[in-house]
């Protein structure tokens, strides 16, 4: 009895176009929607790439760590490029900063750097963000760079190049995501989070088929409902079933939803898949369970 009902539960709710619209096309439609929307929100909101000067003096040259930095953030082949860079005398980064050629230089005085901007705004507090990372992450590189140097000594090795090595470890800490950039998964844009709740949205759907199936049970709510009301089947049996039932049909909508994200709308999940999937079943459950409770209660 168990597998029949289970069954006719699954096909029944197949069968309800209204509950198939809400629950696979709805959120379809709205995740297109959110892509229509925020796609270039995004784009417009994305960091552009702006001039600056670098005072290519002795003190700069000596700045390993600076250097390498700079070239990292000036890198065109890298998808986080921030900088377009000129190293150039400090005459003519004032002439570049009076010609708004260049957002602001930087000056090394006394090993320590300093940043002359001509006036506030975006591009200049990027700038002294990164400034700021650098000179907080700076004392951590140089005990790797030591350290590294020391095991080269120790292994006979005294042909080391000491930017090569900066260059490797910046490499190392970027791969761990503690570089100088936050380029973690943790910082979600809108439409990811637009997306998470498109998802979440979908869960608590599921509660319209949990209180359909049940309602189908119910002799006051339909036909089935009467014949199962003077049936011998325990009640226990029929509810679980129905219950189960509508939680299938629920995650056969949740995984077309996920599926479409993932390759319709190329909708970047990082590397959270599998707590997306536990959440979804977990969540999917949830609003299963609350249309039951309401089905129930409110009879």
């Amino acid at each position: 009895m168990f597998i029949h009902n289970l069954k006719y539960t699954v096909k029944i709710l197949f069968k309800n176009k209204v509950l198939i619209f809400w629950m696979f096309a709805f959120p379809i439609i709205l995740g297109i929607f959110f892509h229509m929307a925020f796609e270039n929100i995004e784009k417009d909101e994305a960091l552009q790439v702006f001039d600056i000067a670098v005072i290519d003096n002795k003190e700069c040259q000596n700045q390993t760590i600076y250097q390498e930095t700079f070239k990292e953030l000036s890198d065109k082949k890298n998808k986080n490029q921030l900088f377009h860079i000129h190293y150039v005398n400090k005459k003519e980064a004032s002439q570049l900063l009076e010609d708004n050629e260049i957002e602001g230089y930087v000056l090394f005085n006394k090993q320590e750097p300093q940043i002359v901007i001509k006036e506030n705004g975006m591009e200049q507090t990027i700038l002294q963000f990164v400034m700021d990372e650098i000179k907080q992450n700076k004392r951590m590189i140089e005990d790797l760079t030591k350290k590294q140097i020391e095991n080269e000594i120790q292994q006979g090795n005294y042909n080391f190049n000491v930017q090569q090595i900066v260059h490797d470890i910046l490499q190392k800490l970027n791969n761990q995501e503690v570089s100088l950039k936050d380029t973690s998964s943790s910082h979600l844009s809108y439409m990811q989070i637009e997306y998470y709740t498109l998802i979440a949205m979908a869960c608590m759907y599921g509660g319209m088929l949990g209180l359909t199936a049940i309602n189908n049970q119910l002799a006051n709510m339909s036909a089935k409902g009467k014949r199962v009301s003077v049936s011998p089947n325990k009640k226990g049996i029929l509810v679980l079933s129905s219950a189960l039932g509508s939680y299938l049909v629920s995650l056969v909508g949740l995984a077309i939803l996920l599926i479409f994200l993932k390759f319709g709308l190329n909708v970047e999940f990082g590397s959270q898949w599998l707590y997306i999937i536990i959440l979804s079943l977990v969540g999917d459950l949830a609003g299963i369970s609350m249309g039951i409770f309401i089905a129930s209660v409110f009879r």
